[in-house]
C-alpha cells in the first residue's frame, strides 16, 4: 500500500478544521527558537495522516500506533488527546522537511572540536531528518513514506517570523550574523524573490542598529493600551525610560531608580533622538507583525489548496 491509497481513505478535514490547524501550526512552538530568521526559511510539508493526533512506539522493529488518552504539555508542546486533536484539526499533520537553521546555527566542527567530541563526547545538536514524513502501519514493521512529488506540492516555507518574538534577537548574535550572511548569498541568487525585498528592511535595520530596539520586547501595542500606572510598570520591566505624554501632548521622561540602575538603550540621547528611537522600535514591530501575517496567510492558503486538490482527486 502506498501513500495515495492510504490518503484516499482518510476523511477530508472541514474548512473549519483547516483554519484551526493553520492557527495551531503557527502557534504550536516557539518558532523563533527553531526556524531560521531569513528566507528561504524552513520547509514544512502538510499531509493527511490516518494516525494524526496519535502516538507511535517501536519495539523490536514493530510499530505500534496508540491513542493519546490524556494531554501532556511537558511531553510535547501543546499535545492534545487524540479525540480533541481529531475534533479540532481532522487528519491534518505536518513535517519539517528541511531546516537550514541547523546548518547555519550549527556549523561543522573544526579539528579541535572533532578531537574533543571523539575523546569527550558531548550531546549533538538537534537535527531534522532528511527523509519522511512517515505513515506508520499498526503492529507492522512497515512504514509508508510520502513521495517526493507530493512533498513538493504540499510544502510551504516559513521563517522565525511565523511566530515572532523580540527574544529571537537575543538568542545568539554570532548565529544571527551567520544567518544574515547566508541570506545575502540567497538574495544574490534570487534577487527577484518577493521575500528578499521584504527582508531587506530587516537587513538594513540590523546594520544600522535598529534591530536592537526589539530587545525591548514586542509589547508596544500592549503598552499603549494600558493606563499610566500599568504602563510605567511595563517600562520598568523592559528597561525603558518612562515616556509620558505631558499637557502639550508631547513625550516627557520620568526617571526611576530601577531604570537608571540598569542598561538603558536611550542613555545619553536627547529628546528628539529618543523619539526617533521609539519610532524605530515601532517600525520594527510593525515589520514583525506584517511578516507574521503574510506567513500565516500563506500557511492557510497552502492548506486550502491541498484540500481542494485532494477533493478534486476524489
Amino acid at each position: 500500500m502506498d501513500y495515495p491509497e492510504i490518503a484516499a481513505n482518510v476523511p477530508l478535514p472541514t474548512f473549519e478544521q483547516t483554519i484551526c490547524f493553520a492557527d495551531h501550526v503557527a502557534s504550536n512552538r516557539s518558532w523563533y527558537k527553531h526556524l531560521p530568521p531569513f528566507p528561504p526559511g524552513a520547509s514544512f510539508v502538510f499531509f493527511l495522516n490516518p494516525n494524526a493526533g496519535m502516538g507511535v512506539q517501536q519495539k523490536d522493529g514493530v510499530y505500534s500506533v496508540y491513542k493519546i488518552e490524556s494531554a501532556d504539555y511537558f511531553h510535547h508542546h501543546s499535545r492534545l488527546t487524540t479525540a480533541d486533536y481529531l475534533a479540532r484539526f481532522g487528519h491534518w499533520d505536518y513535517w519539517v522537511d528541511d531546516n537550514p537553521r541547523y546548518e547555519i546555527w550549527h556549523p561543522k566542527p573544526g579539528l579541535i572540536d572533532r578531537f574533543r567530541q571523539q575523546f569527550r563526547p558531548v550531546p549533538q545538536p538537534e537535527k531534522i531528518a532528511e527523509e519522511g514524513p512517515w505513515i506508520y502501519l499498526n503492529n507492522s514493521t512497515e512504514r509508508v513514506g510520502i513521495p517526493s512529488h507530493v512533498r513538493l506540492q504540499s510544502r510551504c516555507r516559513f521563517t522565525a517570523f511565523l511566530k515572532p518574538s523580540s527574544t529571537l534577537f537575543q538568542i545568539n548574535r554570532d548565529s544571527w550574523h551567520r544567518a544574515l550572511q547566508a541570506f545575502q548569498v540567497y538574495a544574490g541568487k534570487f534577487p527577484s524573490d518577493p521575500e528578499v525585498a521584504r527582508y531587506m528592511f530587516l537587513v538594513r535595520a540590523i546594520h544600522d542598529g535598529r534591530g536592537l530596539g526589539c530587545e525591548l520586547k514586542d509589547v508596544w501595542s500592549t503598552i499603549l493600551a494600558e493606563d499610566d500606572n500599568q504602563r510605567e510598570r511595563w517600562f520598568k520591566v523592559f528597561r525603558f525610560p518612562y515616556m509620558k505624554p505631558n499637557s502639550e501632548g508631547t513625550l516627557s521622561q520620568q526617571v526611576h531608580g530601577i531604570v537608571t540602575s540598569r542598561t538603558d538603550h536611550f542613555a545619553g540621547r536627547g529628546a528628539e533622538d529618543r523619539i526617533d528611537r521609539l519610532n524605530d522600535i515601532k517600525t520594527m514591530l510593525s515589520f514583525m507583525e506584517a511578516e507574521s501575517t503574510v506567513q500565516k496567510d500563506n500557511l492557510l492558503q497552502t492548506l486550502r489548496a491541498i484540500r481542494e486538490f485532494i477533493k478534486k482527486g476524489e
